[in-house]
């Protein structure tokens, strides 16, 4: 599989790819990486793929998951465009009571009744709140996505790669995956499970089952199969490495006495 563009360097978490497509290779630190990106994730269009890797930390394997969509910094919109709603609202209130409609010649009164009065304010507000938070939400999340590529959200789950079980395909409604406003009812989701039964929800969508038997065959002959492989490779090359350290000279016995 060819890699996609990596527009800010070769770490693969920054690649961009289309929504619903995958990518795996392997990392600088010599390991495998898997990566995918989801439409649920797309804001704008826009989003930072999920991926699972192993990292090298203290000398010890881990695997590590990242999520672009847990957590998710608020962008103000709802608070930008209720505020201008309220603004709108006061206005053609304070016009209404400042400067009210002469009244009507003769006998007929064709000035419009109080309660289209109220529906004006209440449609004039409402249409201008959601223009201005939509205007401002959309403002912030280019800018987030230009500025950072949406660095500071998201999050990075890291357990040890030797207490990794497998990964299991299980049932979409059961990991969180809405369908109409409701449990999802069908379709898959794929879970990470370790040996003290923490479970990391990777995905889960009602309608790509045939994508998440892949990434669940994909993720275990990645990740599971040569587990073992790598921890063992892993010690010995700890041991190796503290042999080299205990068998070199000291800096001291190296440096010549003076006479």
């Amino acid at each position: 599989m060819s890699a996609p563009d990596a527009p800010q360097g070769n770490d693969f978490w920054n690649w961009d790819i289309e929504a619903e497509t995958s990518a795996a290779g392997v990392g600088e630190n010599g390991y495998p990486f898997f990566l995918w990106r989801e439409s649920a994730d797309n804001r704008l269009g826009l989003s930072r793929p999920r991926y699972v890797c192993i990292l090298k930390e203290k000398g010890e394997l881990c695997l590590a998951f990242f999520n672009p969509s847990t957590p998710v910094r608020p962008t103000g919109g709802f608070i930008i465009g209720g505020g201008v709603a309220l603004l709108v609202a006061l206005a053609m209130i304070t016009g209404f009571w400042v400067s009210p409609p002469p009244p009507a010649p003769y006998v007929s009164n064709m000035n419009p009744p109080p309660f289209l009065r109220f529906l004006s304010v209440v449609v004039a507000a409402g249409l201008s709140g959601a223009a201005s938070g939509s205007l401002w939400y959309a403002c912030v999340t280019l800018v987030r996505w230009y500025w950072d590529r949406f660095a500071q959200d998201g999050s990075l789950l890291v357990r040890p790669l030797r207490t990794l079980s497998g990964f299991n395909l299980v049932d979409a409604g059961a990991v969180g995956a809405i369908a109409n406003g409701e449990k999802a009812k069908t379709g898959h989701g794929l879970t990470a499970v370790f040996e003290d039964g923490t479970m990391w929800i990777l995905t889960a969508n009602a309608w790509e089952y045939p994508t998440m038997v892949f990434y669940h065959s994909t993720l275990t002959n990645t990740f599971r199969e040569p587990r073992d492989r790598y921890l063992v490779d892993c010690d010995t090359e700890k041991r190796e490495l503290e042999r080299s350290k205990a068998g070199a000279p000291s800096p001291e016995a190296t440096i010549p006495l003076s006479l």
